[in-house]
């Protein structure tokens, strides 16, 4: 599937002008607020008229100003998840997923409904109604109404804003499960960059109107004025790991991270549960030797595979069977010389890592 957008639309004293297109598993929208986000997704959509342009998938338009096409938002075939559920409060969860069912396009796009609820986990909730929903349970009935309206293109507007990082955490390991076993495209907004790091094949950044910058999660970082959106919320790395197992004796949990293991302080679901591990970026020690000695519990060995440098700080993108970044200082990438390609050992303490 390949969504195309070329479009323009003033609101105000705002005006959006946008050109992109997105073939990816998974690609993010990011900005700061007010940067068109949303208005994006809304014209994508057919929520509101661009005014200009045009927006096609797959070259069949959806929008376009020159041949006067406008299909309503429900010929569009795109689902779109809002901030709030926004869920029929009068329907029971069973009856909010099935809405927009239609039994001929199931074998078309290998979408069951017992599978969406079971990746959803939303089985015990189908006799309820909204109002009994936690905000999170809500997002997620959300996602399995629009899955099974076999959409060919899924749009999700910032939904674990409102949401804590445990239940943020659990809601992005079911968008990663979505992703990975449904295969619907899935366009995603946030201005979150730890949802980007855990979730995204490609990044798309707007600012007031306008796309900055199209690529990998690792290009963000060699835009400077791209640097700023990013340092206000600060680099974190969240990991989806599974438990391997837990020794009340040394009080560790360990957790598999490729072919290495991550120690945290014990706790946590059972073995074989997966859980989020969440690091700050410059919580991690780079050295060129395996350090002896020490008492963090986790050195672990990586590949650098790409770096950025923004003023006095760089930012290390390291595959250690799982992709992670480390920020360090320009006088310790200079000091130890450190090159793409090569492999070096990742210190991190136990208790600077949080487990959701």
């Amino acid at each position: 599937m390949k969504l195309s957008v070329d479009i323009r639309r003033r609101a105000g004293t705002f005006y959006l002008d946008v050109a992109f297109s997105i073939e990816k598993p998974l690609t993010a929208i990011f900005g700061p607020s007010g940067s068109g986000k949303t208005t994006i997704l809304n014209c994508i959509t057919g929520v509101v008229e661009p005014g200009d342009g045009e927006v096609s998938i797959d070259g069949k338009p959806l929008y376009s100003s020159k041949d006067r096409i406008n299909l309503p938002p429900e010929d569009r075939s795109i689902g779109y998840v809002f901030q709030e559920g926004l869920l029929f409060p009068h329907l029971t969860v069973e009856k909010n997923i099935f809405y927009g069912f239609r039994q001929e396009d199931e074998a078309r796009c290998h979408i069951v409904p017992q599978a969406v609820i079971d990746v959803l986990e939303i089985q015990n909730l189908l006799g309820k109604r909204p109002s009994r929903l936690s905000g999170g349970e809500q997002q997620r009935v959300a996602i399995a109404r629009a899955l099974l309206s076999h959409p060919r293109l899924l749009i999700f507007d910032e939904p674990v804003s409102a949401l804590d990082w445990g239940l943020k955490s659990r809601f992005l390991g079911y968008l990663r499960r979505i992703k990975e076993e449904f295969r619907v495209p899935i366009l995603y907004v946030t201005h979150a960059l730890s949802e980007i790091m855990n979730l995204a094949d490609e990044v798309i950044v707007v600012k007031d109107g306008g796309v900055l910058v199209t690529g990998g999660v690792s290009s963000l970082f060699h835009y400077p004025d791209i640097f700023p959106m990013i340092e206000s919320e600060g680099l974190e790395n969240v990991l989806t790991l599974k438990v391997l197992s837990h020794n009340r004796e040394r009080g560790v949990t360990e957790l598999g991270l490729g072919r290495q293991r991550l120690v945290v302080p014990l706790g946590g679901p059972e073995s074989g549960s997966r859980v989020s591990a969440i690091v700050r970026a410059q919580d991690i020690i780079v050295s060129r030797e395996r350090p002896t000695g020490l008492s963090a519990r986790n050195i672990l060995k990586g590949v650098v595979e790409d770096i950025s440098v923004v003023g006095s700080k760089a930012v290390l993108f390291v595959d250690l069977g799982e992709h992670i970044i480390v920020e360090i200082t320009l006088e310790s990438l200079k000091e130890l010389e450190i090159d793409t390609g090569e492999t070096y050992f990742f210190i991190i303490k136990s208790n600077s890592i949080r487990v959701c």
